[in-house]
């Protein structure tokens, strides 16, 4: 819907008044343009959705609470490990991920990383990208990053893969298909891994086949791994979802 509005309270209740602050307030006012009495969705930063109607106009917008709404939850969750390439892929993954509802976005070094951090003047500035991506698609849940920012071959070693319904990883010079995997007719709880800019080096693909995760590919196509991404998620969520 597009009357819903984000607002940074974590749980609400019926008959409450809410106050927005000056950035929710401008939006209401000044982007969305609404009016009093206006009817709105308001999204709780845990995620809740709650219909509400505008009283107050003035700075600080006041919204009183009508009611609780039921929110649909996704049939299962998707965490992306991310080989950590440039600034820019970086944005455009979280983006899009986001707005394909990916639970947990984890950037990780590889061998080939042009980048082994995430400086911490960038923390916010990715966080702010999936604020807007959420509002954007108009999600009630937010995308986790974990900004620890740890090694592939320590992830590999001390990650229970017994948590994930399926683990998959995307090679382009692999044979495999998702269209043709029928091993798991439903899943509640996905990873999937993307290589950085150059793909997983050949010591990291042997780690891998080590622990029994499985190579896909998206065909002869070499893909950007910002695009590997947006690829994998939706044609997984696609065969899947």
């Amino acid at each position: 819907m597009h009357n819903r509005v984000y607002i940074k309270k974590s749980s609400l209740n019926k008959n409450d008044i809410v106050t927005l602050n000056d950035d929710e307030s401008h939006h209401i006012v000044n982007v969305k343009r609404f009016k009093k009495n206006d009817i709105v969705e308001l999204c709780s930063q845990s995620g809740e959705l709650y219909k509400g109607r505008i009283e107050n106009l003035s700075f600080p917008v006041s919204i009183s609470i009508l009611e609780k709404i039921e929110v649909r939850k996704d049939s299962f969750e998707i965490h992306v490990f991310f080989g950590n390439t440039k600034f820019k892929a970086l944005e455009s993954a979280i983006t899009k991920c986001t707005e394909l509802g990916v639970k947990k976005f984890i950037p990780v070094i590889c061998d080939r990383s042009v980048s082994k951090t995430i400086s911490i003047n960038r923390h916010e500035r990715l966080k702010k990208l999936v604020r807007e991506a959420v509002k954007q698609s108009e999600q009630t849940s937010f995308m986790e990053i974990d900004f620890t920012i740890p090694t592939l071959i320590n992830i590999l070693k001390k990650n229970d893969w017994n948590e994930y319904d399926r683990t998959f990883l995307f090679l382009p010079d692999a044979n495999r298909r998702l269209i043709d995997d029928k091993e798991c007719d439903s899943l509640k709880k996905v990873a999937l891994f993307i290589g950085p800019e150059g793909d997983f080096s050949p010591e990291e693909v042997v780690l891998f086949k080590n622990i029994g995760i499985k190579a896909y590919t998206f065909g002869e196509e070499v893909l950007r791994s910002d695009t590997a991404a947006i690829a994998a998620v939706a044609s997984i969520k696609a065969i899947w979802g």
